[in-house]
């Protein structure tokens, strides 16, 4: 998410200092940026705009290290995926700081520099979550930030934010997770499993590929929202169970034709969002 940032972003900006622990992607990198670092500190001594591109717990472990960094303050936007304790962490930094909760609606199950795309943000929805200091000209600069990017701003409280990527993102990582393992349950004992999938396993078990690390964090800063629609999916699939083992098929018929037109004016809504979008 970074490297697709400063790529997309390098055309517009005078200066680009990259910050990062692995020596790798800074050696990746290095042609694209002014700077390249694997010290925060330093880094972020002569920005204007820091942007903090990290799993959510290395986000919430920086904030704290930047008022000794940068002690005349600065911006600060976040595309941590998720936005309340972020923002929670934001407000507890001086006054000098305006800071700026972000959460691009995009990404790639892949990681790393050598994986990033500059049209990776390209008409998607970018979320703004206000905080406590979030001045007016911090707000212009990332809306600037992002018409740059290609991507289209809203603006939601962060506990909103949480609540829909929750049940929209969240979740889905859950249930392909689940469905990878017990599908991998089945091929231990039997070699004709995988050969045998279709493409609905595929597309099923995608987010299942994402990274553990990125995703413990996620979860583990969301868990007050995760938790309720983890039991609303739980309690779908046993309604589910319950048809099946009763051979209720008009029930079961009605729950899936349900299901198709939820699917549909989801499909809709998706194809009017890329309409306005290009």
């Amino acid at each position: 998410m970074g490297g697709s940032l400063a790529l997309a972003l390098r055309p517009h900006i005078q200066h680009l200092t990259l910050v990062d622990h692995d020596p790798s992607t800074l050696e990746n990198a290095a042609p694209l940026a002014d700077t390249v670092t694997t010290d925060f500190a330093a880094g972020v001594r002569e920005c204007d705009l820091v942007i903090l591109a990290t799993p959510v717990r290395v986000i919430l472990d920086l904030l704290p290290r930047l008022p000794q960094a940068r002690p005349q303050g600065c911006f600060v936007l976040d595309m941590g995926s998720t936005k309340q304790a972020i923002g929670a962490a934001m407000n507890q930094l001086p006054p000098t700081f305006a800071t700026l909760g972000g959460h691009p609606m995009c990404g790639k199950t892949q990681g790393g520099f050598l994986a990033a795309d500059p049209d990776l943000y390209r008409g998607r929805i970018f979320v703004l979550c206000p905080t406590e200091h979030t001045t007016p000209d911090l707000l212009a600069i990332a809306r600037q930030l992002v018409a740059w990017i290609g991507g289209r701003p809203i603006l939601l409280p962060a506990a909103a934010h949480d609540a829909i990527v929750a049940a929209t993102s969240h979740l889905p990582y859950l249930v392909a997770a689940n469905l990878m393992g017990v599908v991998a349950a089945a091929a231990a004992s039997n070699p004709s499993v995988y050969p045998v999938s279709a493409n609905g396993l595929w597309d099923s078990t995608r987010l299942a590929a994402s990274d553990p690390a990125m995703m413990l964090d996620i979860l583990l800063t969301n868990q007050t929202e995760v938790v309720p629609r983890l039991d609303e999916a739980i309690a779908g699939l046993q309604q589910v169970r319950q048809l099946l083992t009763e051979q209720d098929a008009a029930a079961l018929h009605h729950w899936l034709r349900q299901r198709q037109q939820e699917r549909q004016t989801y499909t809709e809504s998706r194809h009017a969002l890329d309409h306005l979008s290009s």
